[in-house]
């Protein structure tokens, strides 16, 4: 399965909560970059499966799962990571 990735630039997990619902329907091309509210989005292009299952076992990244659309949210580095299934 590919995923489309939007990249936000935050990392608090409030301010990202606030964004979500404005990110569903948020199209961004493999480095487009906007703002929503302030935080900085941006297109990430599309990974494979893959890449979740690569970043799942790293320490250092929290997986979320939002079981509506069947979208996971990876959060590492300072930002979020949405990926929206296509």
């Amino acid at each position: 399965m590919t995923m489309n990735v939007l990249k936000v630039f935050t990392q608090n997990i409030e301010v990202f909560s606030d964004l979500y619902h404005l990110l569903e329907n948020l199209s961004l091309t493999e480095g487009q970059e906007t703002e929503v509210e302030g935080v900085k989005v941006s297109g990430g292009g599309q990974v494979d499966e893959e890449y979740l299952d690569t970043m799942r076992v790293k320490l250092d990244v929290a997986v979320l799962k939002v079981k509506p659309g069947n979208v996971t949210i990876l959060q590492h580095s300072g930002m979020f990571e949405v990926l929206f299934p296509e």
